[in-house]
């Protein structure tokens, strides 16, 4: 899979926040946020992060309501804030 060893391309995360029928600052927004989404995903050793609903606002801006993550438990040791969530 390329975005797996390239990361996320920034005309990716424009393609999603398009093909979801976004035009202008909410395209913009939603392009900022699938891209912070998958630097999350990466950064912190997940095997899964799966936000469910997003929001649009009345102003463009985008809105995460629900998240639920699961952390790669090998690579726990990196991450000692998460660790002591547990």
């Amino acid at each position: 899979m390329l975005i797996l060893c390239m990361g996320l391309q920034a005309f990716e995360g424009r393609k999603i926040a398009f093909n979801l029928g976004l035009s202008g600052e909410p395209l913009k927004n939603m392009t900022k946020f699938v891209t912070q989404v998958y630097k999350a995903f990466v950064d912190t050793d997940a095997t899964m992060l799966e936000i469910n609903p997003v929001l649009i606002d009345g102003h463009g801006e985008i809105i995460a309501v629900d998240c639920k993550a699961s952390m790669d438990e090998n690579a726990l040791f990196r991450h000692q804030d998460i660790e002591a969530m547990a």
